[in-house]
């Protein structure tokens, strides 16, 4: 052994010593990738749960508003009918 003090050291463990940073680095890495996709997951569901619910407010306030529409043509055209008939008891409701 040079120098006589009979120790041997190999470049693997030169490695692992003067590329631990890269080790950690790499290992956050992954940790952070996990845990990103279930916060992201959970986020993603959130956010779809609450635009979902403004849309299904917004379709129901539109769903009312054609049913109004509806009933008053039909109420109209019931109105119509009966004013051709001569039927007054019908003209009046």
């Amino acid at each position: 052994s040079p120098g006589g003090t009979g120790l041997r050291v190999s470049m693997d463990e030169f490695d692992e010593v003067l590329f631990v940073e890269q080790h950690f680095i790499a290992h956050g890495e992954r940790d952070g990738a996990a845990d990103g996709a279930v916060a992201g997951e959970r986020e993603g569901y959130g956010v779809g749960y609450d635009a979902g619910f403004e849309l299904g407010r917004e379709l129901g306030f539109y769903v009312g508003f054609a049913r109004t529409w509806l009933a008053v043509a039909d109420a109209a055209a019931t109105r119509a009918t009966a004013a051709a008939s001569g039927d007054a008891a019908q003209c009046v409701s």
